[in-house]
């Protein structure tokens, strides 16, 4: 890890174990102390197997424990990368307006106007209400009547979905 750049306190080693019944073939991942174990450790570490095989399984048993593999990763932490946010729009959303499409709505039997956005026009601030299409190369987002979305600061859609 030194020789990769990362100083002693940039550097992390997650202790795990992958635990089974005796006799089984399915293990659980259970994460370790990070530290040299105790006898008291290993109930501990046993009764978070039996936990964890009862939320994975549905089911724990009184068979013995036993270790299958145990694992040691080393980390290297980064620092939080900054994020780029995108320019500040109005709140409108006039910039990214497309047209319109009709869209058949098969709850009210008929066709229904629904607004067309291009997504890489929208700007952190602006505000689309629904109906609504957003569309951009890799998704589509649709916003019905009564749903609201704002972009965020990063570019993300911020949808509230009317009740």
């Amino acid at each position: 890890m030194a020789r990769d750049g990362f100083s002693a306190e940039k550097q992390a080693f997650v202790r795990s174990a992958d635990l089974r019944y005796q006799g089984q073939e399915h293990t659980v991942k259970i994460p370790l102390p990070e530290r040299d174990l105790t006898a008291g450790d290993i109930a501990r570490i046993a009764s978070d197997f039996n936990a964890a095989h009862l939320t994975q399984y549905g089911h724990c048993m009184d068979d013995p424990v036993e270790i299958v593999t145990l694992r040691v990763s080393a980390v290297g932490l980064l620092p939080q990368p900054q994020l780029p946010t995108i320019a500040k729009g109005s709140g409108k959303a006039r910039a990214a307006v497309k047209g319109n499409r009709l869209v058949y709505q098969p709850t009210l039997d008929r066709p229904t106007d629904y607004g067309v956005y291009a997504r890489g026009r929208l700007l952190w601030g602006d505000r689309v209400s629904g109906p609504a299409i957003i569309e951009e190369a890799s998704s589509t987002t649709v916003l019905h009547a009564g749903d609201g979305m704002t972009v965020g600061r990063y570019g993300e859609l911020v949808i509230a979905v009317a009740k």
